[in-house]
């Protein structure tokens, strides 16, 4: 439950990146909003969800953490591989199964 936020402003970013070519700067604001919330919400503080996740599982933390980190990085280019992108829905859902 406390990985569904972080993960939400993940899809909505990949969703974001995917309508990037509709209207450059809309989906790019929200793109660079998600990723940032996302990366924000799992920083370990309490009483951020980031806290709740490391304690929990500190090995989902670190996946959740570095996927959002790559989408920070790769955004900033924009150029978003198509294998990326297969990358990251690939671990997302490995996460899903692990945390049901």
């Amino acid at each position: 439950i406390n990985l569904s936020g972080p993960m939400a402003n993940i899809v909505l970013a990949l969703i974001s990146l995917l309508l990037y070519p509709l209207s450059n700067d809309f989906f790019q604001l929200m793109l660079n909003v998600n990723i940032y919330m996302a990366l924000f919400a799992l920083i370990p503080i309490p009483p951020l969800d980031g806290s709740k996740v490391f304690w929990w599982n500190r090995l989902v933390w670190l996946i959740s953490f570095i996927i959002a980190l790559f989408m920070f990085f790769m955004a900033r280019t924009v150029l978003f591989s198509i294998i990326g992108i297969i990358l990251l829905v690939i671990v997302t859902f490995v996460l899903w199964e692990k945390m049901f």
